[in-house]
């Protein structure tokens, strides 16, 4: 409706109350709370402190609860609106259901942490050689100046010959103050690489570690494809060649849990799209779970990644939403949110603004911040195509 506030359309709200634990072994780390996806907006509490609020319903939003938290039980509580203002935004033709939709996780942390890193790989005009790159950042959360860290990256697989491939990247990262942060770039020029693409999904193993002098303070390991996209006029490529892209659109949803899809579901789902020749999925009409990124790149299908944005380009007064000043920020925060989650998965060949959204200057600012953000991929857009690098009939 027009409004969603008025009288014959009242805001159902749904209130989520549970307990945790914190254990004697989370002394000193950072606690936050991760929600994958609530819809559409939600203020969090804990032991009856509010936290926080968010919306945009299928980014993630992640709260940090350190200074609110106590040793053993703490009361959660949720309080979730069916509408927001980021309703308009969300005008997806699709069952319009309420509430957590997608997991919520407790994360326990070091009070020094990695916050987050990139991968990136330069690869050459033969396909024989690519220089391997990644950025990390570093968080102290203390209120004293840490030292002696060094950061770690192990790549592990094989090469396109069958040879081992083992490469170690170390580099220190040096004095970071008290409530601040700093980052670290690390390269490896990787010769005669196995390459991913849909019909070949090579993977490499990254292990990341963050050290204080002999002391492991935090580690992940990631699954990291080396490939290359480009548009050479009309045609498009993956590693050089000529690939006709034959997808579908998917919505993220089951017949009986709704927008919660568990593990096995989506991987069959995956097998059957695979076994059926399609070779790319676009994400209708928003960032799916993190699950169906990581099947992707396990079975090698391409895929277009959309933003949390559909408004079938409603208008206050005289301005749809696209161009209207006073929604720039909120179409932005939705182009941010799917990329920097999804950098790092190398089955995203495209960006999408979103679907239906009209035109203007907010779908211009959020195609500029995604090229600042990450400018190898091309962005798609298929109701302004003054931003999109692609062209393409919504409808035939």
């Amino acid at each position: 409706p027009a409004e969603y506030y008025s009288y014959g359309h009242r805001n159902p709200t749904g209130s989520y109350v549970t307990t945790f634990e914190v254990t004697p072994d989370m002394k000193d780390k950072c606690l936050y709370l991760h929600f994958e996806g609530v819809k559409s907006a939600m203020y969090v509490w804990v032991n009856g402190e509010r936290v926080g609020y968010s919306q945009n319903s299928m980014s993630p939003a992640e709260f940090d609860i350190t200074e609110f938290v106590k040793n053993g039980a703490n009361r959660l509580a949720v309080e979730v609106y069916r509408w927001s203002d980021g309703s308009y935004l969300e005008d997806q033709d699709m069952w319009r259901l309420s509430g957590i939709l997608r997991p919520v996780e407790l994360w326990v942390r070091p009070r020094t942490n990695i916050r987050d890193y990139r991968f990136s790989s330069d690869l050459s005009d033969d396909m024989r050689s690519a220089t391997f790159g990644t950025e990390i950042w570093i968080r102290n959360q203390t209120d004293r100046k840490v030292k002696d860290l060094t950061v770690e990256i192990n790549l592990v697989g094989k090469d396109n010959r069958g040879n081992k491939l083992d490469k170690k990247m170390v580099a220190p990262v040096g004095t970071i103050q008290a409530f601040s942060e700093t980052s670290v770039t690390l390269s490896e020029m990787l010769r005669e690489p196995q390459l991913w693409s849909a019909e070949k999904p090579h993977l490499y193993d990254i292990h990341i570690k963050l050290r204080r002098k002999n002391e492991l303070l935090e580690s992940f390991e990631y699954h990291w494809g080396i490939r290359k996209i480009e548009i050479a006029g009309d045609v498009f490529k993956v590693n050089g060649k000529a690939v006709k892209l034959k997808g579908v659109n998917r919505h993220d949803f089951h017949p009986r849990m709704g927008f919660f899809v568990d593990s096995r579901t989506m991987e069959r789902d995956i097998r059957l799209i695979k076994q059926a020749n399609i070779n790319m999925i676009r994400t209708s009409h928003y960032p799916h779970l993190p699950l169906l990124y990581e099947l992707c790149d396990k079975y090698g299908i391409y895929v277009m990644d959309e933003a949390n944005h559909e408004s079938h380009a409603y208008g206050l007064g005289n301005k749809v939403l696209g161009d209207n000043p006073q929604w720039t920020l909120a179409h932005v925060d939705r182009a941010v949110a799917v990329v920097e989650r999804d950098k790092n998965h190398p089955c995203i060949l495209f960006w999408s603004l979103g679907n239906e959204g009209g035109s203007g200057a907010n779908l211009r600012a959020m195609a500029d911040t995604i090229r600042a953000l990450d400018p190898t991929r091309p962005i798609y857009d298929d109701t302004d195509r003054t931003v999109s690098d692609v062209y393409d009939e919504a409808y035939l």
